[in-house]
């Protein structure tokens, strides 16, 4: 077990040393993630390497992704995780995925009207790509048999939104007003 800096690893001399030894990782975790985006710094490297050799990686940041899409694909490629096959596709998902952060937030809010509004919400999400998408149909039929008042199934709701988004198999976030 070790706690390292990677400011005192990420070198291009350890880096050459850590290529050349049979080391692995059973976990690592990386701290302030958000500093891992570019692929063209020895901490990418580093990051990319030793995910390359552990069963298990997790990339940790407190700071806000508000980063460009490209920035998301280097992180995930830096975890062994291929989101972009296709970047323009993968822009259109989080596109969707940034409406469906909108209903989530109008079920949050409860602002006046919001109930009368939630049907033509959920039928823009489905005609703009809803429909295909896995897990679309059980969180629409869950919003239509919920009562977003009560505040469990208001949070069970926020959950399954969640859980469609694209990134949701390999990112979690966690806000303030969750905690």
């Amino acid at each position: 077990q070790a706690v390292v800096n990677l400011e005192l690893i990420r070198s291009e001399e350890n880096i050459i040393k850590f290529g050349g030894t049979s080391i692995a990782w059973d976990f690592v975790i990386f701290d302030e993630a958000h500093h891992l985006r570019n692929p063209e710094t020895f901490s990418y490297a580093i990051a990319s390497f030793m995910c390359e050799r552990s069963k298990a990686a997790v990339f940790l940041t407190a700071t806000p992704l508000q980063t460009g899409l490209i920035d998301i694909v280097h992180l995930m490629q830096a975890l062994g995780v291929d989101v972009a096959a296709d970047p323009r596709l993968l822009e259109e998902q989080i596109r969707w995925d940034m409406q469906l952060n909108d209903l989530i937030k109008t079920i949050k809010q409860r602002m006046p009207g919001w109930q009368a509004a939630l049907p033509g919400v959920l039928k823009a999400l489905e005609n703009s790509g809803g429909r295909g998408r896995p897990g679309w149909m059980a969180f629409k039929e869950l919003v239509e048999n919920s009562d977003a008042n009560d505040p469990r199934q208001r949070t069970n709701l926020i959950h399954a939104a969640r859980d469609i988004q694209v990134l949701s198999p390999y990112m979690a976030r966690t806000l303030r007003g969750d905690v």
